[in-house]
């Protein structure tokens, strides 16, 4: 072979083994990051400027994963996580949102966009019912879900070696204390969600007590989703 078509051979070769490289990272960073690096390329982005949103954010969360830990090895425990994370991953894009971080046994979710609460609190039903849906490629689960509206920061945090791209603020601390409050299975949310769900939907809340949300002053009004 020419000299030429060797080093073309090459080239393209080294071109498809970084789309491979390029396509497993993608797996590793939000659904915005990954927007932001197919539009403007994988220069520095440490100068990307920080914005405030308005979003919905879902936490959810295993519910008796202690308990999964002492009855399952290793093996199982972790196949019943990722089964569990890729079942959720799927329903959140479904439903218009991205999954922005997972941590152990829960991920937190952004649903952005003038119908960010309907698509969150549907895809919040969803989830509890399908966790608890059995397969061959790990346990039945319990989730719970917390919900809650409102302003975040949106930007990148960590170091020059290593960033993530999240949300953060107060919207943020209350819905993972809301997923925290919450019993299984079931998705509670704030009367800002309340509020902000279109009339028309077919859900509805049911009033719970009061809940002391840490960081919030007073008791904090708090409600169980479900379909009428």
């Amino acid at each position: 072979m020419p000299r030429k078509n060797k080093k073309q051979g090459a080239a393209i070769a080294a071109y498809r083994r970084l789309k491979q490289i390029n396509s497993a990272l993608m797996a590793y960073a939000p659904r915005p990051v990954c927007e932001r690096l197919i539009k403007t390329g994988i220069a520095d982005q440490s100068d990307e400027t920080p914005r405030h949103c308005h979003v919905c954010v879902l936490f959810s969360d295993i519910r008796g994963f202690t308990e999964l830990s002492r009855i399952l090895d290793d093996e199982r425990l972790l196949l019943t996580v990722q089964t569990s994370s890729e079942r959720q991953s799927k329903m959140i894009e479904a439903f218009g949102g991205y999954v922005d971080n997972y941590a152990g046994d829960g991920l937190m979710a952004i649903f952005e966009g003038h119908d960010k609460v309907a698509k969150a609190c549907g895809c919040a039903l969803e989830l509890i019912g399908a966790a608890a849906r059995a397969d061959e490629d790990g346990e039945p689960v319990s989730v719970a879900v917390g919900l809650h509206v409102g302003d975040v920061m949106m930007g990148d945090v960590g170091s020059s070696e290593r960033r993530s791209y999240t949300a953060i603020g107060e919207t943020v601390n209350v819905a993972s204390r809301l997923c925290d409050h919450a019993r299984t299975p079931e998705v509670i949310t704030s009367n800002a969600v309340r509020l902000a769900l279109p009339k028309e939907s077919n859900m509805a809340f049911e009033g719970l007590s009061s809940a002391i949300i840490p960081g919030i002053e007073g008791h904090m009004p708090v409600y169980r989703l479900r379909r009428c």
